[in-house]
């Protein structure tokens, strides 16, 4: 089953005199090409020169100039952490507590570690490279286990210690890591982990490629934040779809061919009470979860609450030999039976330049009024639960099913692989 090791963390070291908000930035698939610029900008060691590198072997040789310039610096011994997050969100405040340590790399039909969703091997193709040329990994991979009381009263105890480092993000999200150096607790937790196993919630590609990385002769070992999935500050936002256009199908014809299966609401607004009809769809939506769409089409003033009519059965309408779980997920409804069957929208849904994913549910809005895309399909968030019933099909939910938040940051603690490094097990009584 898993294995989890402590390791010697690298970071930047603020002694230096650098904020570490001007040198850390979100993972680097949510970062735009703007946003690249401006965390560019912000400094010349910003942890996005890495990520997000103008090549890949200029990316190696900036992170061995910051290693002996002592910019980023390394921690003297093998350790675990803990990485807490705390933001304010719709008003209420969410503390989330994750493990961070190293993960044993391992293939899916091994059955240790669990995928949710697709990966594409052009996308993960970059990182691949990336971590050829710098053995690094600068972002952990977030997994969800399920805890229980001994982890979690192991974790709140060190988080009433003093704090290693502490960052505020550019959503003000907080950013916290403390550090876990007694080796009875890092035993503990090593035992404690062995037959739980993990879902990836986030970094599919980045495990793909550290694992492409390690059969190559890279470490066997990759960088991950374990998060417990009864945390009652783990987030899940929705992944909304702007829809560039749907051929040869007008808004009208639209409407008609959702009618099939769907009810449709209308709710009509106007420059003055915008915000406020788009409260109340995103009020009505939530309260008719699950199965429930959101929907914007092309220069029309109207928002559409679309519901999957009750005689319209998933199971039956969705073609494929899925589970049951699989089949009644909203995204799964969205990309087989609207986009696919009732729209026909041609190219292949999870790698489509035709379809944006979005969490940005305002701009997204501005898109279509601008009439740059013709239609969008906003979307409740997936539950932590149903990941679970659908990975323990062994099965894969579509692209983009889920937004977990916050990010955990890149570059605050992260782990650089050094062939001549004993990976370290501790023992009882060492």
């Amino acid at each position: 089953m898993p294995e989890i090791m402590p390791f010697k963390a690298y970071y930047y070291n603020t002694k230096k005199g650098i904020e570490l908000e001007k040198l850390l930035a979100p993972p680097h698939d949510v970062i735009s090409p703007t946003e690249r610029v401006g965390f560019q900008q912000k400094s010349l060691y910003n942890i996005v020169h890495l990520i997000l590198p103008d090549s890949y072997p200029m990316a190696a040789q900036m992170l061995n100039n910051l290693i002996e310039n002592e910019i980023i610096i390394q921690r003297e011994f093998p350790e675990l952490y803990i990485y807490g997050t705390k933001i304010l969100y719709n008003k209420i405040e969410f503390i989330r507590y994750g493990l961070v340590s190293l993960v044993r790399l391992s293939n899916f039909n091994e059955k240790e570690i669990f995928p949710h969703e697709k990966t594409f091997n052009k996308v993960a193709e970059g990182r691949l490279n990336l971590i050829r040329e710098t053995n690094a990994n600068f972002n952990p991979i977030f997994f969800l286990f399920k805890g229980n009381t001994f982890y979690s009263k192991l974790i709140h105890k060190y988080a009433k210690k003093p704090l290693f480092l502490q960052t505020t993000d550019v959503d003000n999200v907080t950013h916290v890591i403390w550090v876990i150096e007694d080796k009875k607790d890092i035993i503990a937790l090593q035992n404690y982990f062995k037959p739980i196993p993990l879902t990836i919630a986030d970094g599919h590609h980045r495990y793909l490629s550290a694992l492409i990385h390690s059969q190559e002769g890279g470490s066997k070992y990759v960088l991950g934040l374990l998060v417990d999935m009864n945390d009652s500050g783990l987030q899940i936002l929705p992944t909304h779809r702007l829809i560039q256009e749907v051929p040869n199908l007008t808004s009208e014809e639209i409407l008609n061919r959702l009618e099939k299966y769907f009810d449709i609401e209308k709710y009509d607004f106007n420059n003055n009470d915008l915000k406020e009809k788009l409260d109340l769809l995103l009020t009505e939506l939530s309260n008719n979860s699950p199965n429930s769409f959101g929907m914007a089409l092309q220069n029309q003033s109207s928002f559409f609450l679309l519901t999957l009519k009750p005689n319209s059965s998933p199971q039956k309408l969705i073609k494929g030999d899925w589970s049951i779980d699989w089949k009644e997920l909203d995204v799964s409804i969205l990309h087989e039976l609207i986009l696919t069957q009732l729209l026909e929208i041609p190219e292949e849904i999870e790698d489509s330049k035709n379809i944006i994913y979005t969490k940005d549910i305002h701009q997204a809005i501005q898109e279509i009024l601008t009439g740059r895309f013709q239609l969008l399909f906003i979307l409740n968030p997936t539950k932590v639960e149903q990941i679970l019933k659908v990975t323990a099909h062994s099965e894969l939910m579509p692209h983009k099913s889920t937004y977990f938040y916050p990010k955990p940051l890149s570059g605050l603690v992260f782990y650089k692989y050094n062939p001549k490094e004993r990976t370290v097990y501790y023992k009882k009584g060492e």
